[in-house]
């Protein structure tokens, strides 16, 4: 008979807001523009026009490097019996951990993202330090030290139940 596996849970959230995307894509377009107007219909683009192959390389790189990194981006959280498990991959090299002696409170919360923090990303605001990539559910930890940290969840749920099993939460 197998020994039952221990409780986790693993969830990845990515920054897919169409506004978001729509802002990324603007400057793409203007680009496009450009190289359009420059290279096809022989108009320079601009008061100072680059050169046809640096308008192509900004483009490439605006695109690779911009759009691809921003598209990467995703906050990775995962509870197993070590403790909570965050990440923002693409900022963070390894994964942070708040281990259960560590904690003194952690709650599933409701929280302005603007109003609170400033945003979405990781952010610092009069309530510690938040890691969300979108919506304003999440859960707020309180660490021995005084240290907070809210890590958004879009499963709130599912987390607060998988917390319970390692730590006496709050709510």
């Amino acid at each position: 008979m197998r020994a039952e596996a221990p409780a986790r849970f693993i969830e990845i959230q990515y920054f897919r807001q169409w506004w978001l995307i729509s802002a990324m894509l603007l400057p793409a377009a203007l680009f496009g523009y450009g190289i359009v107007q420059q290279i096809f219909l022989g108009k320079p683009f601009g008061d100072h026009p680059l050169p046809d192959v640096g308008l192509l390389l900004a483009f490439v790189a605006f695109l690779v490097f911009f759009m691809w990194f921003f598209l990467a981006l995703r906050l990775e959280t995962e509870v197993s019996a070590d403790g909570l498990y965050y990440k923002f991959r693409g900022i963070h090299f390894k994964r942070q951990i708040l281990r259960w002696d560590e904690i003194e409170v952690a709650e599933s919360v409701l929280y302005k993202p603007i109003l609170e923090y400033g945003g979405w990303g990781i952010r610092y605001g009069f309530h510690g330090k938040a890691y969300s990539v979108s919506g304003n559910k999440g859960v707020q930890v309180k660490t021995r030290s005084g240290v907070k940290i809210l890590i958004g969840t879009q499963q709130p749920d599912e987390l607060m139940q998988t917390l319970r099993l390692y730590f006496p939460v709050s709510r």
